[in-house]
């Protein structure tokens, strides 16, 4: 639940974002490329979030940092 919710919170900020940006008025609808860019924002926030909620849970031992660190 709280991934969803901090998902769509950062997507409705970076909506706001682009807008600001694109200099586009705030009632306004925004095209499929300003959508675009929002959204792929906004999955990268909130995978960044969720990864280091994990790696603090779990104390850094997680399965995709060892792989990083393993010296093939």
């Amino acid at each position: 639940m709280c991934e969803n919710a901090s998902l769509f919170v950062v997507y409705n900020q970076l909506q706001l974002a682009v807008r600001w940006a694109a200099g586009v008025q705030p009632d306004a609808s925004l095209g499929l490329g300003h959508l675009a860019i929002a959204a792929a924002g906004a999955g990268s926030v909130v995978s960044f979030i969720l990864y280091g909620g994990f790696s603090f849970w779990t104390r850094g031992k997680t399965d995709a940092f060892l792989i990083l660190q393993h010296p093939y």
